[in-house]
Parts: C-alpha cells; sequence; structure tokens
C-alpha cells in the first residue's frame, strides 16, 4: 500500500499561492487571446520560458513539503517554501507584462498594417476621428507602455499596473475593431480617388495634347505665312 503524504499551507504560502494562480490564468486567457488576433497563432519564447522558470519554483516548494527532511537547502522549510513561491509570482506577473507586451505589438502593427494601402485623404475621409483623436491615443498608449516596460522589474510588479496595461491593450484593440470595421469603406473610398485621379490625369493629358497641337498648329501657320511672304 502506497502512502501518499499530505501538503498543507499556511495563510501566508496559501495567500502567495492564490496571487500566482490569478495571475497565471490572466496569463492563459491573453496567450489564448493572442492565438485569436495573430493569423500564425505565434507566441513569444519569452512568455512560455518565465512560465517554464515559474513552473520550476513551484515544483522546488511542493518538494520541500511534501520532502522537508529532502537536502539542499540552508533555510528553515519554512523560508524555502516561501522563497521560491514569490520567485515563481514574480516569473508568472514577468510572463503576463510579456505577453501584455506581444499583444500591444500585434494589435499596434495590425493597425499600422491596415491603414497602409491607404492615402491621408482617404483614411481622413472614411475616419474623421483617426488623425485628430485615434493617432493621438496610438502614441499616447505606447508612451503609457515603454514607460510600463521600463519599470518592470520585481518590486514594481503587481496587479494594479496589469490592471492598467489591460486597459491600454483592450483600448488599442477597440482603435483596431474600428478600423477593422471600416476597411470595406476605405477600400471603396481609395478606389473612387484612384479613378477621379486618373480621370483627371487623363484630362491633363488631353488638356496639355491639344495644347501642344494647337501650337504645333499655330506654329506652322506662321511658317507658311512667312514662307509666302
Amino acid at each position: 500500500m502506497i502512502v501518499t503524504p499530505s501538503i498543507s499551507f499556511d495563510s501566508g504560502e496559501s495567500k502567495q499561492i492564490q496571487e500566482m494562480l490569478d495571475v497565471y490564468f490572466f496569463v492563459k486567457e491573453l496567450l489564448l487571446y493572442n492565438e485569436v488576433i495573430d493569423p500564425e497563432g505565434y507566441t513569444s519564447p519569452q512568455i512560455l520560458n518565465e512560465l517554464r522558470n515559474a513552473y520550476d519554483h513551484i515544483n522546488r516548494a511542493f518538494r520541500k513539503k511534501l520532502c522537508p527532511n529532502n537536502p539542499g537547502s540552508a533555510k528553515s522549510n519554512e523560508e524555502y517554501v516561501s522563497q521560491n513561491l514569490d520567485k515563481a509570482i514574480g516569473h508568472v506577473y514577468r510572463a503576463c507584462y510579456d505577453a501584455l507586451d506581444w499583444l500591444s505589438l500585434n494589435v499596434r502593427g495590425e493597425i499600422q498594417e491596415s491603414l497602409a494601402p491607404y492615402s491621408h485623404e482617404t483614411i481622413n475621409a472614411v475616419i474623421p476621428n483617426y488623425y485628430s483623436e485615434l493617432r493621438k491615443e496610438i502614441i499616447n498608449y505606447e508612451e503609457k507602455i515603454s514607460q510600463l516596460r521600463a519599470s518592470k522589474d520585481v518590486a514594481s510588479l503587481d496587479q494594479n499596473s496589469l490592471i492598467e496595461y489591460t486597459e491600454i491593450v483592450k483600448n488599442l484593440q477597440s482603435i483596431r475593431k474600428q478600423i477593422n470595421d471600416s476597411m470595406e469603406s476605405l477600400s471603396e473610398y481609395e478606389e473612387k480617388r484612384n479613378c477621379e485621379i486618373h480621370k483627371m490625369n487623363r484630362i491633363i493629358t488631353m488638356r496639355d495634347l491639344g495644347v501642344a497641337l494647337l501650337t504645333l498648329l499655330l506654329g506652322a501657320a506662321i511658317n507658311h505665312f512667312f514662307n509666302i511672304v
């Protein structure tokens, strides 16, 4: 008969585990969402690496709980478990930041790629608030993301920062959706605009040909006149 040892956690350890699980499942949601908006379904290796490191520290903590007499650390069992759970939390938070980084890059990249084929005139006509509002918001979000990324260290990792970053990504996604919803209108306006430009160029070309022909005829007439005289 195999006896399976039980594991118990004190209130501090339980709080650590709950925080880690909350952030982990949030990371999982972000990765699933990223697969939806990224056609290739690519996930940054850095995110997976952070989750793998978190898993390693969780296993260290669990092993110490299951085998408290196992050698390998001069620290007390409680200190060793708490320290590894803290490290696991840090890795999961960094994975979350990395997921938000990756997600925001994908959204911003898609916005740029979607609008790249269209002229400023077309964008301004179809999405009147793009240059006056949306583009400025994107720039502000990019600056805020840079600030959040610059302060991304173990001491600054907290759920409030993640909530702020998540709101930024949601707002970027809202802008992306507005642009995607306007793609058909953008294509129609750009096609109409190109037709008008082509028509205008033809008119200008015909006018220039007419002027050239008239100049040629006038020159021939003057030359003929002087030859007669």
